[in-house]
């Protein structure tokens, strides 16, 4: 009868460290989603205003420009330095952004899925 009620105990701890494991899993995912959708918009939201900020240089710096040199080359000078540009940042794409993002979010990801854990193995004891 003891054995009994032992195992009935037992089973019911097994069950319960099972779906507290479980909740402390779904709130790990939501802590890591919600950090990484929050980078993601941080990052767009930064590049916007970096676009924005670059725009309004280039349109001042081609209407400088046609002051001295006309407004039809200054408009050229500006798209070959717009192209240029673009062509530097297509080739170097992988080693700027990609590879950058990768390590950031993997940082990001699974770094905080530890610290999750400890921390709340911290605070039982």
């Amino acid at each position: 009868m003891q054995t009994m009620s032992n195992a009935d105990s037992l089973a019911d701890d097994v069950k319960e460290y099972v779906a507290l494991k479980s909740n402390s899993l779904k709130l790990q995912m939501v802590e890591s989603l919600s950090l990484f959708s929050s980078d993601i918009l941080s990052h767009l939201l930064l590049l916007l205003v970096i676009f924005m900020a670059l725009l309004f240089f280039l349109i001042a710096v081609m209407l400088f420009f046609s002051l001295y040199v006309g407004p039809i080359f200054a408009c050229l000078a500006v798209a070959a330095l717009l192209l240029t540009a673009g062509v530097i940042l297509y080739m170097n794409r992988r080693s700027m952004f990609v590879d950058m993002f990768v390590r950031c979010y993997c940082r990001r990801i699974f770094s905080d899925a530890g610290n999750i854990s400890d921390e709340g193995a911290e605070d039982e004891k």
